[in-house]
């Protein structure tokens, strides 16, 4: 019982913390080693690029993606074939979870 008290607060902890802490532009400073990736024997570890070195779409990784209510409100002339899907996703979690909840 106290092992899971400390875990579920762990938990807790992280998602605030993690929550509250917005995504760094430059996290890490170019030519800095990226630990944890050596995975080769005789090669060194890769390194940070310039951020001009990425393509654009590595930029993308870090926003959110759009809520429900958001997709809602957006046209559909606007809307790309990946926020169409997610529109689709999200409402099929959403009709399941009233089904669940009726029963």
């Amino acid at each position: 019982m106290f092992t899971r008290f400390i875990h579920n607060s762990y938990r807790q902890l992280a998602r605030r913390s993690y929550a509250s802490s917005g995504p760094s532009p430059f996290p890490m400073k170019p030519g800095t080693p990226i630990a944890g990736l050596k995975i080769y024997k005789d090669q060194d570890a890769p390194v940070v690029l310039e951020r001009s070195e990425y393509p654009a779409w590595v930029d993308t990784l870090t926003q959110p993606l759009p809520s429900l209510a958001q997709l809602r409100k957006m046209p559909l002339e606007q809307a790309s074939d990946r926020d169409k899907r997610r529109f689709l996703k999200l409402t099929r979690r959403q009709k399941i979870r009233e089904r669940n909840e009726a029963q």
